[in-house]
């Protein structure tokens, strides 16, 4: 018995810590929308230096800037390196969420229901829904993100 629950264990401990180490990775779109999870460790005006999130202490990767649609830090701050003078900007506050549209709205919310096609939320407006096919990406207060819309579409945004 002792030798199941201790098997048990050790698979349950296999199933967890990936998923905490994969929680905190950087995130690199590619121009071929393919996203590179990392650690970036520097952001240079030509490159983007990091590591593979598995292997911190190993040797640096490195992608050419202008090969880079789109750049996520695990805290929510983002870049888009295409841009001239490309800086990172806040996505996250500690009282909201964002929700960045189609339309280049930024809106500050606290979400009520994000499943289906429709975003519900709560504004300084009040209660709002908006669908999913007018919104490029949601950036959550702890930093996770999800794209609606392929990298390059969230990009040109």
């Amino acid at each position: 018995m002792t030798q199941k629950l201790s098997l048990l264990s050790s698979l349950l401990l296999l199933l967890i810590v990936p998923a905490i180490g994969q929680a905190n990775n950087d995130v690199i779109y590619q121009l071929d929308d393919e996203p590179i999870a990392c650690v970036i460790t520097e952001v240079t005006e030509q490159v983007i230096r990091y590591k593979h999130p598995e292997n911190q202490e190993g040797p640096d990767y490195i992608l050419k800037k202008d090969r880079a649609l789109l750049i996520f830090k695990e805290n929510g701050d983002y870049m888009l390196p295409t841009e001239d003078n490309s800086e990172w900007v806040s996505g996250v506050s500690e009282n909201n969420h964002k929700i960045i549209t189609k339309a280049n709205e930024v809106l500050a919310v606290q979400f009520i229901e994000v499943e289906g096609v429709d975003i519900k939320y709560q504004s300084s407006r009040g209660n709002n829904e908006l669908p999913t096919e007018k919104v490029l990406i949601v950036i959550y207060k702890d930093g996770r993100h999800e794209l609606y819309d392929s990298p390059k579409k969230v990009a040109q945004g």
